[in-house]
């Protein structure tokens, strides 16, 4: 593929648990149970306004799909994760090692630490939402033929893992031990011009997180989304795609899906059909 005549475009997204005693908003451990639940906390969602007045077309869908979730409480875990307590002061120790990433790639880092917080219904959150505060911005990963741009750098807890086991149907389970452990989250611009570029921005950011011994390595302990677009496509994030291998082979599958949507688009003008004339019926 000519990827400068198809106008690929791409950055990544990396959240990196932190070495940490404890978690971001309470003082549980940030260790992962081994040990069978010591009781199950059953909830539903229902979406709320938003502060313009408005509903998150996003939160609506989630709650159209009436899940029942289901929470494995272990004995280290305290009523912050069960969102039945305020949170505690942000960990100190996490502040300080999320500022040393942040000057790791040369980013400006913030004079003020203002949490903020990102809706999630799909019950990985206790909350509804994730707490989020920006640390730094607009920082460098240097690569061999250029340096990719970093947008931000956050300081944020990580969301509850997924019982596959004991998920079925509209009953979804969440163990709650990963909740809250501290993780960074850091966002490039999209500067690789090339899937290898991608992939070796990934790999360098990898290898600078792991050589700082600052951030956990591991199953799950780092995982990357790739936001990728072509010229005439939008852009599209993939989430969860780990393996440094697969990047390459995610990227080049997302520019044929994204080609062969344009070309459907220019038949469908060719032929002269119009948006009012295409029925919207899905089917899941």
């Amino acid at each position: 593929m000519n990827y400068k005549e198809l106008g690929f475009k791409a950055g990544l997204e990396i959240h990196a648990q932190l070495i940490n005693p404890s978690k971001l908003y309470c003082r549980c451990p940030a260790e992962l149970e081994r040990d069978d639940p010591r009781v199950e906390v059953i909830r539903m969602f229902r979406p709320v306004m938003g502060e313009m007045g408005e509903f998150d077309k996003a939160l609506l869908l989630e709650f159209e799909k009436q899940h029942v979730i289901h929470y494995a409480v272990h004995d280290h875990l305290c009523t912050y994760e069960l969102d039945e307590t305020p949170p505690f002061e942000l960990d100190e120790t996490a502040i300080k090692t999320a500022i040393l990433i942040a000057r790791l790639f040369r980013c400006h880092v913030v004079d003020e630490i203002h949490v903020c917080r990102k809706n999630y219904l799909d019950g990985s959150v206790t909350a509804g939402f994730q707490r989020t505060a920006l640390v730094g911005y607009q920082g460098k990963l240097p690569l061999p033929t250029k340096a990719v741009r970093i947008t931000w750098l956050y300081l944020e807890e990580d969301a509850g893992r997924k019982d596959n086991e004991r998920t079925k149907g509209k009953h979804v389970a969440f163990k709650l031990d990963r909740l809250g452990i501290p993780l960074v989250e850091i966002v490039t611009d999209p500067d690789c011009e090339t899937p290898e570029e991608l992939k070796e921005a990934a790999k360098r950011l990898g290898m600078l997180l792991k050589a700082s011994k600052l951030a956990r390595r591991g199953l799950g302990a780092i995982r990357q989304d790739l936001n990728i677009s072509i010229r005439g496509g939008r852009r599209v994030e993939l989430k969860g795609v780990s393996l440094l291998d697969l990047i390459t082979v995610a990227a080049d599958m997302e520019i044929k899906r994204q080609q062969a949507l344009i070309e459907l688009q220019k038949e469908m003008i060719n032929r002269g059909i119009t948006p009012e004339q295409v029925a919207l019926n899905p089917v899941n």
